[in-house]
């Protein structure tokens, strides 16, 4: 080892040394510092902050859903009708407002899960698992709401098609009955007797005239296929028509008497119960906490002191002769 890092590694000793005694010759001032810190996010966590408790109830999907409307199905649970609903089922001794609630509660996802949590926060815990209860009732509630608001608007629109489709189908008829008075039901020809082989051989046969049969003219009446074609054309549509207007009966007489089969997509799998400790204040992580940044605050005044005190600088004694003058 040469001179230059002997010198070097007898520096790095001698700083590391000093260091040691800096905080040693502060450790007064650490301790009663980390002691304060110790003593007043005790006091604060004990005595000062009221415990918070928080409850949870849980929600099972049972629709076929993905991740993004699993999200949607989350957003609805802090949705304004169902905290009205909520504030309106608890029994507050003080008005609550919505945004107020709302802060208290909080819903999230089960992992992979097609579950979906809700959590409820109060400084009481059987208030707590009281308004987890709350807010679920009404959130399930409100989903069904939505979905009966749903069918309803599909049905009404299910039942303006069939109006059209009446509309249609009594233009078709119009325009089949102004055929119809248009188009003779019976169809009369003037057939001569030796077009039909049959009556002119009998005719023949029974008659001694020698007049020309070929001569003979006769009238033959047959139902016109054209007016039959309307007919049956006729009935289609009539048929048509009462199918519809039986579908548009029933559909309005299931919205007139709010009949729906709506699925409930929702089930609650695990009501919320009354917690038995409080989720905040963590009293032991915040007295460690206190106690960490009390050392590390602790440290760095002592180190700044040093500092302070080791920098300021050296003013020499002035020497002075017999005379009191200052000597150069």
């Amino acid at each position: 080892m040469t001179e230059e890092q002997n010198k070097l590694h007898m520096e790095d000793e001698i700083s590391l040394r000093e260091l040691i005694e800096v905080v040693l010759n502060g450790k007064w001032i650490i301790a009663s510092v980390t002691a304060i810190a110790v003593l007043l996010s005790g006091i604060n966590s004990f005595f000062i902050l009221d415990p918070t408790y928080e409850a949870s109830a849980t929600v099972m999907v049972t629709a076929d859903t993905d991740n993004l409307n699993l999200e949607s199905y989350v957003a609805h649970v802090s949705n304004n009708q169902v905290m009205s609903g909520t504030i309106q089922q608890l029994d507050h001794e003080q008005d609550i407002s919505i945004n107020s609630l709302r802060q208290k509660v909080r819903a999230e996802i089960v992992g992979d899960t097609n579950l979906i949590r809700i959590y409820a926060l109060d400084n009481n815990p059987e208030q707590a698992a009281h308004i987890a209860n709350v807010v679920t009732s009404e959130y399930i509630k409100y989903m069904y709401n939505q979905s009966t608001q749903q069918l309803t608007q599909q049905l009404k629109y299910e039942i303006q098609m069939i109006n059209e489709d009446i509309e249609i189908e009594q233009n078709s008829l119009k325009d089949i009955l102004e055929k119809l008075n248009k188009t003779p039901q019976i169809l009369v020809t003037n057939n001569s007797l030796t077009e039909d082989s049959f009556l002119h051989s009998v005719v023949t046969e029974n008659t001694s005239s020698n007049a020309d049969s070929g001569s003979i003219q006769y009238q033959n009446e047959h139902l016109n296929p054209l007016y039959l074609d309307l007919q049956q054309k006729q009935l289609d549509i009539d048929i048509k028509i009462t199918e519809l207007q039986n579908r548009k009966n029933n559909l309005e007489q299931r919205i007139a008497e709010e009949q729906f089969a709506v699925e409930e997509n929702l089930l609650i799998t695990s009501q919320a119960v009354e917690p038995e400790s409080p989720a905040s204040p963590n009293k032991k992580l915040n007295v460690a906490i206190a106690g960490v940044l009390g050392v590390m605050i602790s440290v760095f005044v002592v180190f700044g002191r040093y500092y302070w005190i080791n920098s300021a600088p050296q003013v020499s004694p002035v020497q002075r002769d017999q005379n009191g003058e200052a000597i150069q």
